[in-house]
This record gives C-alpha cells, structure tokens and sequence, in this order.
C-alpha cells in the first residue's frame, strides 16, 4: 500500500495533479519508392484511366508485384521530366 502511494501525484487541495510524459520522438517521415495505380495518380494529378494510357502507351514505366501494379518514384520523376522537355507541363 506504501507503495502504491509514493507512485501517484501528490493532490493538491483534494484533486490530482497531472503528470506530464516525455514528449515521443519524432520520427523521419517514409519515403515510398513505390506507389499503387490509384497513389500514382493521385501525385501525377490525373485520373487513373490517363494513368492506365500512359502505361500502355510505354511513356510510364511500371511493374507487377505479384497482382499489383506499382510505379517506381523514379519513373514518375522521369516522366514528369520528359513532358517538361516536350514543352506538354
């Protein structure tokens, strides 16, 4: 029961005080290196079906994981590239 005392906060006129946590370290947010059709063309700014014909068009690059198709980061950066090249951005 000692114990259990000199644990909790002392009160201060019949109510608890709050006890402060350590503040949580901030974590270095992810980079994806991949991103599903829907992602892709979300951060394109185009609907998924432009999407789709660019891919087959070959003016982006993709690959299948499995059942998945995912578009590397580096070939979105690439295709923007090459639009702002042609003059189409």
């Amino acid at each position: 029961m000692a114990a259990t005392r000199t644990r909790q906060a002392k009160s201060v006129k019949g109510k608890r005080r709050q006890t402060k946590a350590a503040p949580a370290p901030v974590a270095e947010p992810v980079r994806k290196l991949l991103y599903n059709t829907r992602e892709a063309a979300v951060a394109l700014g185009i609907c998924e079906k432009t999407l789709y014909r660019h891919l087959l068009a070959g003016d982006l690059f993709s690959l299948r994981i499995g059942a998945r198709r995912c578009i590397p980061l580096a070939a979105m950066e690439a295709y923007i590239a090459r639009q702002m090249a042609e003059g189409a951005v």
